[in-house]
């Protein structure tokens, strides 16, 4: 006589439903934990949110450094500076903080005349330049090149309204200043910078010999040499110069005090004697 199956009894087909179901769960769980730890970094800590663009961060000023005496033979290496007299600064307006991203003409800001110092950095890969606009609609070029730039530009402009004109793909900042200097340390000095910088003043003094030039020794990481432009506190130009490494002669520079405004790829390294 044939065994009858218990009501209760699970059927293959029960079993079979069940273990389905038991996989279903086991995947489930494994994939939330998958996921857990990705968005934890994978290591226990929550993955940073993506961020935008890197901050700007515009040049620093360059201070001139009293160089050692002047020898024979000049090297590469001069003699280790001792420390630099103050450079010393009026009362003066306040600097005017710009920035923005791509194609860009700023509202007008209005500047004293006088020496002007411009401060411009750019985030971006494509085509980059910025220049003034004054009021007549006249462009005074700053800067340009490709890709990320930092530099500054020294020039001098005359009381009135301006906006800053850019062209660009990127973030890009800008500092509009107009520094009232009053003092620097005496040439000889050394100034060490990279790129586009504009040095902080220096003093020719009244007792250098009549007729006698200033010396500028130049030194670049790239060997191709820079080219250097003289200015007043007023930013009027002086003298300029485009020179290979070595020494150059800086003819016309009067007494007073000077800034450099320097034109480089790569570090460079400049002397004035």
């Amino acid at each position: 006589m044939s065994e009858e199956r218990h009501a209760d009894a699970p059927t293959p087909e029960r079993e079979r439903l069940w273990l389905l179901l038991a996989v279903g769960v086991v995947s489930l769980v494994l994939a939330a934990l998958i996921a857990v730890l990705v968005l934890r970094g994978g290591d226990g800590t929550a993955a940073p949110a993506p961020t935008g663009s890197e901050p700007i961060v515009l040049a620093p000023p360059l201070n001139p450094t009293p160089a050692a005496a002047a020898t024979a033979s000049p090297t590469a290496t001069p003699a280790a500076p001792v420390t630099p007299a103050a450079v010393a600064t009026g009362p003066g307006p306040a600097a005017v903080q710009l920035s923005g991203q791509g194609e860009a003409t700023t509202e007008p800001f209005s500047l004293e005349g006088g020496l002007l110092l411009v401060r411009v950095a750019h985030n971006g890969e494509a085509a980059f330049s910025a220049a003034l606009v004054d009021a007549g609609d006249e462009l005074v070029p700053l800067t340009e090149g490709v890709g990320e730039y930092r530099g500054v530009r020294a020039l001098s402009v005359p009381a009135g309204d301006y906006r800053l004109a850019v062209t660009a793909d990127g973030v890009w900042a800008a500092s509009v200043e107009q520094p009232r200097y009053l003092e620097g340390p005496a040439a000889p000095v050394v100034v060490e910078g990279e790129g586009d910088a504009v040095t902080d003043p220096f003093r020719v003094t009244e007792d250098r010999p009549a007729g006698e030039e200033l010396a500028l020794e130049v030194e670049t990481e790239t060997g191709q040499g820079l080219a250097v432009r003289v200015l007043d506190v007023d930013g009027e130009v002086v003298a300029e110069v485009e020179t290979a490494d070595g020494t150059a002669g800086l003819p016309g520079v009067p007494p007073g005090l000077h800034l450099l405004d320097v034109r480089a790829d790569g570090i460079w390294r400049l002397v004035v004697r």
